[in-house]
Protein backbone atom coordinates (compact mmCIF):
# COMPACT_ATOMS: atom_id res chain seq x y z
CA UNK A 1 0.00 0.00 0.00
CA UNK A 2 1.35 3.51 -0.96
CA UNK A 3 0.82 5.92 1.84
CA UNK A 4 -0.13 9.27 1.12
CA UNK A 5 3.04 10.76 2.46
CA UNK A 6 4.88 8.40 0.11
CA UNK A 7 2.50 10.03 -2.90
CA UNK A 8 2.96 13.89 -2.14
CA UNK A 9 6.59 13.44 -2.14
CA UNK A 10 6.93 11.31 -5.15
CA UNK A 11 4.63 14.59 -7.23
CA UNK A 12 7.74 17.07 -5.18
CA UNK A 13 10.36 14.86 -6.15
CA UNK A 14 9.43 14.64 -10.05
CA UNK A 15 8.24 18.06 -10.31
CA UNK A 16 11.70 19.59 -8.78
CA UNK A 17 13.86 17.00 -11.13
CA UNK A 18 12.08 18.21 -13.80
CA UNK A 19 12.38 21.95 -13.26
CA UNK A 20 16.02 21.29 -12.41
CA UNK A 21 16.39 19.47 -15.65
CA UNK A 22 14.86 22.75 -17.30
CA UNK A 23 16.60 25.02 -15.22
CA UNK A 24 19.49 24.02 -14.29
CA UNK A 25 21.20 27.65 -13.72
CA UNK A 26 18.68 28.80 -11.33
CA UNK A 27 17.80 27.80 -7.67
CA UNK A 28 14.40 25.88 -7.52
CA UNK A 29 12.62 26.47 -3.87
CA UNK A 30 10.82 23.63 -2.53
CA UNK A 31 7.62 23.97 -3.10
CA UNK A 32 4.49 23.81 -0.14
CA UNK A 33 2.89 20.28 -0.99
CA UNK A 34 1.01 20.02 2.30
CA UNK A 35 -3.05 19.21 2.71
CA UNK A 36 -5.74 20.38 4.37
CA UNK A 37 -7.70 18.22 6.16
CA UNK A 38 -10.55 18.87 3.84
CA UNK A 39 -8.38 18.06 1.15
CA UNK A 40 -7.27 14.86 2.18
CA UNK A 41 -10.84 13.37 2.94
CA UNK A 42 -11.86 14.40 -0.55
CA UNK A 43 -8.67 12.34 -1.81
CA UNK A 44 -9.84 9.59 0.49
CA UNK A 45 -13.31 9.72 -0.87
CA UNK A 46 -11.71 9.55 -4.51
CA UNK A 47 -9.84 6.26 -3.54
CA UNK A 48 -12.72 4.87 -1.96
CA UNK A 49 -14.25 5.44 -4.96
CA UNK A 50 -11.76 3.09 -7.12
CA UNK A 51 -11.92 0.93 -4.02
CA UNK A 52 -8.83 1.61 -2.81
CA UNK A 53 -10.06 1.43 0.84
CA UNK A 54 -6.64 0.62 2.76
CA UNK A 55 -5.29 3.94 0.68
CA UNK A 56 -8.42 6.18 1.68
CA UNK A 57 -7.34 4.98 5.01
CA UNK A 58 -4.14 5.88 5.00
CA UNK A 59 -5.22 8.97 3.70
CA UNK A 60 -8.17 9.41 6.38
CA UNK A 61 -5.66 9.01 8.87
CA UNK A 62 -3.23 11.57 8.19
CA UNK A 63 -5.98 14.07 7.74
CA UNK A 64 -6.79 13.29 11.16
CA UNK A 65 -2.87 13.61 12.32
CA UNK A 66 -3.51 17.40 11.11
CA UNK A 67 -6.43 17.77 12.76
CA UNK A 68 -7.14 15.26 15.61
CA UNK A 69 -10.74 17.03 15.69
CA UNK A 70 -12.03 16.94 12.35
CA UNK A 71 -15.24 14.84 11.39
CA UNK A 72 -15.60 14.29 8.47
CA UNK A 73 -12.22 12.31 8.48
CA UNK A 74 -13.32 9.90 11.18
CA UNK A 75 -16.49 9.67 9.40
CA UNK A 76 -15.23 8.14 6.08
CA UNK A 77 -12.46 6.52 7.61
CA UNK A 78 -15.46 4.78 10.13
CA UNK A 79 -17.36 4.12 6.51
CA UNK A 80 -13.93 2.63 4.69
CA UNK A 81 -13.43 0.35 8.10
CA UNK A 82 -17.05 -1.04 7.64
CA UNK A 83 -16.05 -2.24 4.39
CA UNK A 84 -14.02 -5.19 5.96
CA UNK A 85 -15.74 -6.98 8.66
CA UNK A 86 -12.68 -7.81 10.28
CA UNK A 87 -12.45 -3.77 11.02
CA UNK A 88 -16.16 -3.54 12.10
CA UNK A 89 -14.68 -2.64 15.40
CA UNK A 90 -12.81 0.30 14.23
CA UNK A 91 -15.41 1.56 12.72
CA UNK A 92 -17.96 1.32 15.74
CA UNK A 93 -14.87 3.53 16.97
CA UNK A 94 -14.62 5.85 14.33
CA UNK A 95 -18.56 6.48 14.43
CA UNK A 96 -18.27 7.07 17.91
CA UNK A 97 -16.06 9.15 17.96
CA UNK A 98 -17.83 10.96 15.52
CA UNK A 99 -21.15 11.34 17.35
CA UNK A 100 -19.19 12.23 20.69
CA UNK A 101 -17.85 15.50 18.64
CA UNK A 102 -21.14 16.01 17.33
CA UNK A 103 -24.42 14.47 19.04
CA UNK A 104 -26.86 15.21 16.58
CA UNK A 105 -25.04 13.46 13.54
CA UNK A 106 -27.77 11.42 12.40
CA UNK A 107 -25.81 9.31 9.47
CA UNK A 108 -23.06 8.33 12.25
CA UNK A 109 -25.52 6.22 14.08
CA UNK A 110 -27.15 5.70 11.07
CA UNK A 111 -23.70 3.74 9.58
CA UNK A 112 -22.86 2.48 13.14
CA UNK A 113 -26.31 0.38 13.49
CA UNK A 114 -25.86 -0.94 10.25
CA UNK A 115 -22.15 -2.50 10.99
CA UNK A 116 -24.26 -3.79 14.20
CA UNK A 117 -27.20 -5.14 12.07
CA UNK A 118 -24.87 -6.82 8.91
CA UNK A 119 -21.77 -7.16 9.95
CA UNK A 120 -22.06 -7.84 14.17
CA UNK A 121 -25.61 -9.18 13.87
CA UNK A 122 -26.62 -7.38 16.94
CA UNK A 123 -30.17 -6.07 16.16
CA UNK A 124 -30.71 -4.43 19.77
CA UNK A 125 -27.96 -2.18 19.39
CA UNK A 126 -29.10 -1.34 15.68
CA UNK A 127 -32.69 -0.84 16.97
CA UNK A 128 -31.20 2.01 19.06
CA UNK A 129 -28.48 4.05 16.45
CA UNK A 130 -31.51 3.61 14.29
CA UNK A 131 -33.91 5.15 16.82
CA UNK A 132 -31.65 7.77 17.55
CA UNK A 133 -30.69 9.26 13.60
CA UNK A 134 -34.69 8.73 13.41
CA UNK A 135 -35.17 10.99 16.24
CA UNK A 136 -32.89 13.32 14.69
CA UNK A 137 -33.83 13.14 11.08
CA UNK A 138 -37.08 11.95 10.13
CA UNK A 139 -36.97 12.50 6.69
CA UNK A 140 -34.16 10.01 5.59
CA UNK A 141 -36.41 6.76 4.08
CA UNK A 142 -33.60 3.99 4.40
CA UNK A 143 -33.54 5.02 8.40
CA UNK A 144 -36.72 3.30 8.25
CA UNK A 145 -36.25 0.38 5.97
CA UNK A 146 -33.23 -0.51 7.80
CA UNK A 147 -34.68 -0.17 11.06
CA UNK A 148 -37.87 -2.50 9.72
CA UNK A 149 -34.96 -5.28 8.94
CA UNK A 150 -33.84 -5.07 12.69
CA UNK A 151 -37.26 -5.01 13.89
CA UNK A 152 -38.43 -7.91 11.76
CA UNK A 153 -35.11 -10.30 12.79
CA UNK A 154 -36.56 -9.65 16.28
CA UNK A 155 -39.81 -10.82 15.64
CA UNK A 156 -41.42 -7.54 15.81
CA UNK A 157 -43.14 -8.18 13.26
CA UNK A 158 -46.17 -5.51 12.66
CA UNK A 159 -43.76 -2.80 13.90
CA UNK A 160 -41.47 -3.68 11.22
CA UNK A 161 -44.43 -3.33 8.55
CA UNK A 162 -45.38 -0.03 10.30
CA UNK A 163 -41.47 1.32 9.33
CA UNK A 164 -41.30 -0.11 5.68
CA UNK A 165 -44.73 2.06 5.45
CA UNK A 166 -43.24 5.33 6.55
CA UNK A 167 -39.79 4.60 3.70
CA UNK A 168 -42.26 4.16 1.58
CA UNK A 169 -44.44 7.08 2.31
CA UNK A 170 -40.85 9.15 2.10
CA UNK A 171 -40.01 8.08 -0.89
CA UNK A 172 -42.42 5.80 -3.08
CA UNK A 173 -40.33 4.78 -6.34
CA UNK A 174 -37.90 2.62 -4.49
CA UNK A 175 -38.81 -1.32 -5.07
CA UNK A 176 -36.56 -2.60 -2.16
CA UNK A 177 -39.39 -0.92 0.24
CA UNK A 178 -42.42 -2.85 -1.34
CA UNK A 179 -40.52 -5.77 -1.84
CA UNK A 180 -39.11 -6.35 1.83
CA UNK A 181 -42.29 -5.78 3.12
CA UNK A 182 -44.02 -7.78 0.67
CA UNK A 183 -41.57 -10.80 1.62
CA UNK A 184 -42.93 -10.06 5.08
CA UNK A 185 -46.48 -9.47 4.47
CA UNK A 186 -45.97 -13.46 2.38
CA UNK A 187 -43.86 -15.19 4.23
CA UNK A 188 -44.18 -13.96 7.79
CA UNK A 189 -47.84 -12.71 8.25
CA UNK A 190 -49.17 -15.15 5.43
CA UNK A 191 -50.99 -11.69 4.06
CA UNK A 192 -51.23 -12.95 0.37
CA UNK A 193 -53.11 -10.04 -0.73
CA UNK A 194 -50.93 -7.08 0.83
CA UNK A 195 -47.72 -9.34 -0.20
CA UNK A 196 -49.16 -9.83 -3.85
CA UNK A 197 -50.10 -6.11 -4.21
CA UNK A 198 -46.77 -4.86 -2.61
CA UNK A 199 -44.90 -7.57 -5.13
CA UNK A 200 -46.77 -5.74 -8.43
CA UNK A 201 -45.74 -2.31 -6.81
CA UNK A 202 -41.79 -3.48 -6.70
CA UNK A 203 -41.95 -4.72 -10.03
CA UNK A 204 -43.34 -1.49 -11.54
CA UNK A 205 -40.80 0.18 -9.82
CA UNK A 206 -37.77 -1.71 -11.04
CA UNK A 207 -39.27 -3.79 -13.89
CA UNK A 208 -35.38 -5.48 -14.77
CA UNK A 209 -35.33 -6.96 -11.82
CA UNK A 210 -36.60 -10.94 -12.03
CA UNK A 211 -36.29 -11.51 -8.05
CA UNK A 212 -39.47 -9.55 -7.34
CA UNK A 213 -40.75 -11.48 -10.39
CA UNK A 214 -39.87 -14.49 -8.80
CA UNK A 215 -41.13 -14.05 -5.22
CA UNK A 216 -44.20 -13.15 -6.33
CA UNK A 217 -44.74 -16.25 -8.76
CA UNK A 218 -43.72 -18.14 -5.82
CA UNK A 219 -46.55 -16.67 -3.92
CA UNK A 220 -48.58 -17.28 -6.16
CA UNK A 221 -47.75 -20.44 -6.55
CA UNK A 222 -48.36 -21.46 -2.54
CA UNK A 223 -52.14 -19.72 -3.11
CA UNK A 224 -52.30 -22.57 -5.67
CA UNK A 225 -52.79 -19.88 -8.74
CA UNK A 226 -50.74 -22.06 -11.11
CA UNK A 227 -51.46 -20.25 -14.35
CA UNK A 228 -50.31 -16.60 -12.95
CA UNK A 229 -47.62 -18.54 -11.41
CA UNK A 230 -46.52 -20.07 -14.99
CA UNK A 231 -47.04 -16.12 -16.64
CA UNK A 232 -44.83 -14.95 -13.83
CA UNK A 233 -41.78 -17.14 -13.59
CA UNK A 234 -42.09 -16.74 -18.00
CA UNK A 235 -41.36 -13.13 -17.33
CA UNK A 236 -38.81 -13.89 -14.56
CA UNK A 237 -36.87 -16.08 -17.15
CA UNK A 238 -36.94 -13.25 -20.00
CA UNK A 239 -34.93 -10.83 -17.53
CA UNK A 240 -32.41 -13.94 -15.97
CA UNK A 241 -32.63 -16.59 -18.70
CA UNK A 242 -29.37 -18.50 -16.86
CA UNK A 243 -31.04 -18.29 -13.11
CA UNK A 244 -31.68 -22.25 -13.08
CA UNK A 245 -33.87 -21.56 -10.27
CA UNK A 246 -36.57 -19.73 -12.27
CA UNK A 247 -36.69 -22.92 -14.99
CA UNK A 248 -36.53 -25.19 -11.93
CA UNK A 249 -39.52 -23.90 -9.94
CA UNK A 250 -41.92 -23.20 -13.49
CA UNK A 251 -41.31 -26.66 -14.61
CA UNK A 252 -42.68 -27.91 -10.84
CA UNK A 253 -45.98 -25.48 -12.10
CA UNK A 254 -46.15 -27.00 -15.59
CA UNK A 255 -46.38 -30.48 -13.92
CA UNK A 256 -48.79 -29.20 -10.79
CA UNK A 257 -51.06 -28.72 -13.45
CA UNK A 258 -50.87 -31.68 -15.99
Amino acid sequence: MISARTIVLGVALLMLTTAAALCADFIIPLPDFTYTPAELVSMGRQLMGEAKIEDAIEVFSVALEEDSGYIDAYFYRGLAYAKNPAQADLAISDYGTVIKLQPNHSEAYFYRGLVYQGIKKNNDAAIRDFDKAISINKGQADYFHYRALSLQSKGRLDAAIADFGRAIAICSTNGEYYFYRAMLFGWKKRDFDHALADFTRASQCNPAWGEYVFQQERLYSDCGKSDEAIVDFTKAISLSPKTAGYWYRRGQEYYRIK
